[in-house]
């Protein structure tokens, strides 16, 4: 996030020397956790669904794929609709067949770039992956998508967002809630 407090001072200093009223900048932040099986893919697409339709207020920030995110947002800009508040979604695309080469192999430089490595194996555990009825691994991955109007006259601290503590609160609940959740009844 360093870098982009540097760009937001950077910009603050610009606006102030060009004399610029305001700017708006949106920060897209992606993360691949792990990999998860077709079953899990599809439960974590569910579980959001229903906590939307539930109101469930852990999952206020989660509760979206990144396109409908991205839709909104450009959709809300459009009609001259600005929100401060930073946006959490997630996507699970399915991995390539050289992707999945790559995690068989245990490549070293593709397994660093899953967030839960080296503290956890990114991929599927054996178990859940013979029980799935599908060979298919797909990537659980989230992104963080922050929004916020420079404006002339204000400092920088007055941009501060969440705290790298609160964003990993919400992404472990979010974990935590789909894992819960028993995908393969006896």
């Amino acid at each position: 996030m360093s870098a982009i407090w540097k760009m937001t001072s950077l910009l603050l200093n610009g606006i102030k020397k060009y004399k610029i009223k305001s700017v708006l900048v949106t920060a897209i932040i992606q993360a691949r956790n792990e990999l998860v099986t077709k079953e899990r893919m599809e439960a974590y697409a569910s579980y959001s669904t229903l906590a939307k339709l539930d109101h469930d207020l852990t999952f206020h920030l989660v509760d979206k794929s990144v396109n409908d995110d991205l839709e909104t947002f450009f959709e809300e800009r459009l009609m001259g609709k600005f929100c401060a508040w930073p946006s959490w979604s997630y996507f699970l695309p399915k991995l390539s067949t050289r992707e999945l080469e790559l995690v068989e192999m245990r490549d070293e430089d593709h397994l660093k770039t899953y967030s839960c490595y080296p503290k956890k194996d990114p991929d599927v555990n054996k178990k859940e992956m013979e029980l799935s009825e599908s060979t298919s691994k797909f990537l659980n991955a989230e992104c963080y998508r922050w929004s916020f109007k420079i404006e002339n006259g204000r400092s920088i601290k007055s941009y501060l967002g969440q705290s790298p503590q609160q964003k990993k609160e919400l992404r472990e609940t979010r974990r935590r809630n789909v894992e819960n959740i028993n995908l393969y009844p006896n």
